[in-house]
C-alpha cells in the first residue's frame, strides 16, 4: 500500500503487471505493464513506495529480465494516479547478471529511516539444491546482502554512514 493512503492495494504479478485493487475491485487497466521486459518465471517480485510518494510520485520495483539480469528501477506515476509512466524508468543499480535461477534480488522495502532496503540473494540453490554461501561470506560481493540505499542522494545512493563506503 501507498504510505498514508487507504483503499488502494497494489499487486505485482509473475506476468510483469502491477494491478490496483481499489475498495475491493480490480481496476480494468494495469498500473504498470512490463510484461514484455520481465522474466515470465519471476515477473515483478517487489514494489516499494517511499514515505514521500504522495508528494513526488516516485516508486521502485525489482525484476529479472529474460536474459537473467536483475534490475532495480525507479518509476514515476503519470498525471492519472492509477497509471504509472512507463517512459519514466530509471535504472537505479546497473543490471546484474544472476548466476543461478534462484536466490536473486527479490525484496525491496522502505525502512522507518526512509532508506530503501534491498535483499540481493546469494544466487545459488534451486529446487532443493544447497545454496552457494560463498558470495554471502565475501564482503567484496553485493550478493547475499541487504543493501541500504538513500534515494535522496545522487547515484549510487550510498549513505555516508555506510561502513563500506569507498
Amino acid at each position: 500500500m501507498v504510505p498514508g493512503e487507504s483503499g488502494r492495494l497494489f499487486v505485482t504479478t509473475s506476468g510483469g503487471l502491477i494491478h490496483i485493487i481499489q475498495d475491493g475491485a480490480l481496476l480494468p487497466a494495469p498500473f504498470l505493464d512490463l510484461s514484455g521486459d520481465v522474466s515470465q518465471m519471476e515477473g515483478i517480485p517487489s514494489l516499494a513506495f517511499p514515505p514521500d510518494y504522495a508528494t513526488n510520485g516516485r516508486f521502485f520495483i525489482i525484476h529479472k529480465d529474460a536474459s537473467d539480469f536483475s534490475h532495480l528501477l525507479e518509476f514515476a506515476v503519470s498525471a492519472d494516479p492509477d497509471l504509472a509512466d512507463p517512459s519514466s524508468a530509471v535504472e537505479v543499480i546497473a543490471p546484474f547478471l544472476q548466476p543461478g535461477l534462484a536466490h536473486n534480488w527479490n525484496c525491496i522495502k522502505f525502512g522507518p529511516d526512509g532508506m530503501l532496503y534491498m535483499s540481493t540473494g546469494d544466487g545459488g540453490g534451486y529446487h532443493g539444491s544447497p545454496p552457494d554461501s560463498g558470495p554471502s561470506q565475501d564482503l567484496s560481493s553485493t550478493q547475499g546482502k541487504i543493501l541500504r540505499l538513500d534515494m535522496s542522494l545522487p547515484a549510487p545512493h550510498i549513505p555516508s554512514d555506510n561502513p563500506f563506503v569507498g
